[in-house]
């Protein structure tokens, strides 16, 4: 397991679309009716899905000690409400603080 550290991030932001340059994206699109009601905040950033991602050798985790850091990052994936394409609109770099391992199958 591992603790995400919020002292040291950097954030890459792709608003546009890759493929056509829209700025129309789904989970905005969807947001926006939300924010309408009154049923989401409207600071809240909105996406289709998330990968958390840590970079470790599996060869090497198990001699890790615990509160080692390790980098890692989030992408933050949407899609381009004009032509579906499906894109990482913001990527967040940092660290994660290993607080443990389990055995994976």
């Amino acid at each position: 397991m591992a603790e995400q550290r919020e002292d040291e991030t950097q954030s890459l932001v792709f608003e546009k679309c890759p493929n056509c340059g829209s700025t129309n994206s789904l989970a905005n699109k969807m947001a926006k009716s939300e924010i309408e009601k009154g049923r989401m905040d409207p600071k809240m950033d909105s996406f289709i899905f998330i990968f958390k991602c840590t970079v470790i050798d599996n060869n090497r985790a198990a001699i890790l000690p615990i509160g080692a850091e390790l980098p890692a990052y989030d992408v933050n994936m949407d899609m381009c409400a004009d032509c579906g394409t499906l894109w990482g609109r913001k990527v967040v770099i940092g660290s994660v603080k290993l607080t443990g391992m389990t055995k994976s199958r």
